[in-house]
């Protein structure tokens, strides 16, 4: 029996695979949950003494600060050397990140650990949405732009699942993994943006990569390569600036949306729950375990986040902003 494989099948393979970026975020998010309170441990921590309370609080503060930071220059790479190669990039990080927790014998490892982790997820979080916009297909596009938040928040739960059951040196061996096997499939058997390949002219390449994309013939990519064309001609005469913005009633508009969306997001304090879940429960002295708390609010993020790639598309995104 002959089993057929969906011509889709590549494209959502690919956005997968680029989201395991997004899998180390979550893991990076997640991290300090289970890891301070080893820290705060005389028994369980690596060092010569308990950390204190400033320090554990720069220790969450460092992956917000540095990751203001990255999407500095994520814009230039990514228009330089390619989306793909500037994720690649912007997973390095946090391999350098795992290590240094691992070999860690002074507060200041983790400060370091923690600074390389939010430049990651600063490259990770600008490069990442512009990748799988560009690969996408209409029909596709909401799905596949959902599975970014799908991806983060499971790697949310892989450390709160794991990190308060095993040493500090052993869970961030295992951390390791994941960035190491994420460098060279990508790397490899993952075309770049069909958009970018058009920019630098190179046509052949962003031929091939959309028949990879799309699982159709040649004269099919063909036509969609001139469709990007015309595209990318008309951004270039329209000559756009930063200026634009706040010139155009529309993009004004949509600025303030999403400035709006963000940083009401932020302010609601999630950052800070996310990142210090094991010890809000531990200090509420609710009467099931601090670690079966936290690991129950990372299922259900994940549970929430699995119904979305559904709904997108069906029931609209201002539809699900709004619940």
């Amino acid at each position: 029996m002959v089993i057929s494989i969906p011509s889709s099948f590549f494209l959502y393979a690919a956005a997968s695979a680029a989201n395991i970026a997004s899998f180390i975020c979550g893991i990076a998010f997640g991290w300090t949950s289970p890891e301070i309170p080893q820290l705060k441990n005389e028994t369980t921590t690596p060092l010569d003494s308990i950390i204190s309370a400033s320090e554990e609080g720069w220790i969450g503060a460092f992956l917000p600060l540095a990751a203001a930071v990255g999407p500095v220059g994520a814009g230039i790479l990514a228009d330089s050397i390619g989306r793909k190669w500037t994720i690649l990039i912007g997973n390095v990080p946090f391999l350098l990140a795992f290590i240094l927790n691992v070999v860690a014998n002074s507060v200041y490892f983790f400060y370091i650990s923690r600074f390389l982790c939010g430049l990651g997820v600063g490259i990770i979080f600008t490069v990442l949405p512009m990748y799988i916009g560009e690969i996408s297909d209409d029909g596709s596009r909401g799905v596949l732009g959902s599975l970014m938040q799908l991806f983060c928040v499971i790697g949310l739960l892989f450390s709160y699942a794991l990190g308060p059951f095993l040493s500090i040196k052993i869970f961030n061996a295992i951390l390791i993994i994941p960035p190491a096997m994420f460098l060279i499939p990508f790397s490899v058997f993952i075309p770049d943006s069909p958009y970018f390949l058009l920019q630098k002219k190179r046509m052949s390449d962003a031929v091939q990569a959309l028949m990879k994309f799309r699982g159709r013939e040649l004269s099919f990519a063909q036509k969609e390569v001139e469709v990007i064309n015309t595209q990318l001609e008309e951004d270039l005469k329209s000559k756009g600036t930063f200026k634009l913005i706040f010139r155009s009633p529309g993009l004004r508009k949509a600025l303030t949306i999403s400035l709006t969306l963000i940083g009401a997001q932020q302010l609601s304090g999630i950052t800070v729950v996310l990142f210090y879940a094991q010890s809000i429960f531990s200090d509420s002295g609710v009467p099931i375990a601090p670690e079966v708390c936290t690991i129950i609010v990372g299922i259900v993020q994940v549970l929430a986040s699995a119904v979305t790639p559904l709904l997108v598309d069906r029931c609209g995104k201002r539809l699900l902003l709004m619940v």
